[in-house]
Order: structure tokens, then sequence, then C-alpha cells
């Protein structure tokens, strides 16, 4: 899948799920070429496809608005069958997670009944109140000084020298493991996983343009090596995606 047909498929996954309706405007090529990282022929070569396929209209000297006669062809973003029914499950069976009924085993979350509500909201209140708003700046990208100095303290005590600015604090382990693939890979590069794999890597995956590679695990031997030695052979491998203790979603 080409960059612009990347860029086409993630503003239509936008307009799938409701961060865009019918005749709201959406961003400028301009503001779209830095959204996206790309040059401007890449974005309007999006544009022009979207356009094509009615899911959005131009209007002169205005810009380009969702259209109420979209209909999009997935082959002309080059989607694959596979990868549409994927989300489609994952975001029914996330669904039916939230049921009162259910007994979720799926994500590694903690029971809400666990959770000392009143204790933390006490808390939170009382520090709200504390709060300097000039000390909001300090926790802008790449975090907070003084967290990222403990951290680098930490570090160093087990042998690891590094400084506070070699570390950035990230919104979860979610957004560092996005950050990490985006630096170290291109649009077509294969990422080796594990299998079964927490979903949330497939969906990164995904969305980056990569091409996922599995290697099976066990729970009770772990990662099968042999597996793994023949796909670094046979695959050229730009990174992988392991989890070396306490799998999700085998434990």
């Amino acid at each position: 899948m080409t960059r612009y047909q990347q860029i086409a498929q993630q503003i239509v996954e936008q307009i799938e799920n409701s961060v865009w309706r019918v005749g709201d405007k959406i961003p400028s090529v301009r503001a779209s070429c830095q959204n996206f990282s790309a040059s401007n022929s890449t974005v309007l070569k999006a544009y022009q496809i979207l356009e094509s396929q009615g899911w959005i209209t131009a209007k002169p000297q205005s810009g380009y608005y969702i259209s109420s006669r979209y209909s999009l062809s997935t082959d002309a973003l080059n989607t694959s069958q596979n990868s549409a029914s994927f989300k489609d499950k994952l975001l029914q069976f996330l669904k039916a997670s939230n049921s009162e009924t259910a007994l979720p085993f799926s994500s590694a979350f903690p029971d809400p009944t666990l959770f000392p509500m009143a204790d933390l909201a006490k808390s939170l209140s009382n520090a709200a109140k504390k709060l300097n708003p000039s000390q909001n700046r300090l926790h802008l990208p790449p975090g907070n000084p003084d967290l990222r100095r403990q951290i680098a303290q930490r570090y160093t005590k087990r042998g690891v020298h590094i400084g506070h600015q070699d570390i950035v604090i990230t919104s979860g382990a979610m957004e560092s493991l996005n950050l990490s693939l985006q630096a170290v890979t291109q649009p077509g590069d294969k990422v080796m996983v594990e299998t079964p794999v927490f979903y949330g890597a497939l969906q990164i995956i995904e969305r980056l343009g990569l091409v996922p590679v599995e290697v099976f695990i066990d729970k009770h031997h772990g990662l099968d090596i042999k597996q793994m030695k023949r796909v670094l052979t046979e695959h050229d491998i730009k990174a992988c995606w392991l989890m070396s203790s306490f799998n999700n979603p085998t434990g």
C-alpha cells in the first residue's frame, strides 16, 4: 500500500468511526501534510482518491467536506477483506465485553470494584486545589524533568548509564511501542510478533502499514525459538514485538 493510500484509508476509518460526519470540513491539504508528515502531492493524491470514491467533495475557495453520498470501493484503497474482518470482529468483541453480564478475560484490566474510588476522588480533589497552572508546562513532551531524572537514576543503579535527556514520557506503553515502531520501520516492513498476540499490537502494525510475521508461543515453554530462527532467516525482519514475561493473552 502506498503512502497516499494509507492516508486515504486512515481518513476513511475516521469517517467510519464518526470522527468526521456528513457536512464536516476536514483539515486542509497543508494541515494534513503536517498531521501525516507527508508531502503536498501525497496528501493531494489521497484527497483525490477520497473525492473520486465519493467520501469527500471539494468546494472552491473553501476546502474539502464530507460528502452525503460517499461509498467506498475497498479495492481502490487496496485493503484486504481479512483486515476489514479483523477490525469488525474486534469492535464487536470489545462492545460485547462492556456488557454487565459478561465476565471479561480478554484484557488485563483489574476489577473496578477493587479501586478505592472515594479515597482516589478525595486525593485528586486535594491535589487539584494545590496545582499551580504554570506546572502544566513541565508535562509537555518529552515529559516532566523530575520524573525523567528519577527514572534515569533507577537505570543508573541497575548499571544502565543514561541521562534524563535520553528519556521520553509517553501516555502509556502502547504509545511508547507505537512511537518505537515508527522510528525503526517504514510502511511495508515486516515485524515479528508472537501468536497469539495482544490485539492492540495488530492494530498498530496494521495502521502503520506493516506486515506481521507470526511466531508461535506456548503457555508453558514460551516462544518457539526454532521457528523464530527460521523466520529471521527467511524474512527481512525490521522489528520484533515480543513479551518476554507475563505474555498477554496467555499470561
